[in-house]
């Protein structure tokens, strides 16, 4: 009877410490999980930031604009047109930060919900929830 409960003892220990062993595993797990999940949106964000001066860049740079400067004499004119290219690429990375940022929003807003249903569903769903709606929907 002696050995039985110091079997029975030394299981429970035994499974104890398992439990231990992966509880501190999967936290270890989640640790990494979330750095590598920050480091992904910092790039996300820089990406976001950097998108629309690239992609204005290589517009500008192709040959549907004649940019070449008229006075050849010079060795480095800047064009005057180019207050264009900042007149619209800082525009359009606000554009672009604040579509990711309404995305990120409605995302957190979709897990926080029991029932899923379409993005459209829920952005509808989500403008009345935050809108603070009078007409009682």
């Amino acid at each position: 009877m002696a050995n039985t409960s110091q079997l029975q003892l030394k299981s429970t220990t035994l499974g104890n410490r398992l439990s231990t062993d992966i509880s501190q595993q999967s936290r270890d797990i989640a640790r990494e999980t979330k750095r590598d999940s920050s480091a992904m949106k910092a790039i996300a964000v820089l990406t976001m930031f950097f998108l629309p001066a690239t992609f204005f860049a290589a517009f500008f740079a192709m040959p549907l604009f004649d940019w070449s400067s008229s006075t050849p004499s010079s060795t480095f004119d800047v064009n005057r047109k180019f207050w264009v290219y900042w007149a619209v690429t800082i525009p359009a990375t606000f554009v672009v930060l604040v579509v990711w940022r309404l995305w990120y929003v409605l995302d957190e807003w979709r897990w926080s919900q029991e029932k899923r249903a379409t993005v459209f569903e829920d952005f509808r769903a989500w403008m009345r929830s935050t809108s603070g709606s009078k007409n009682g929907d």
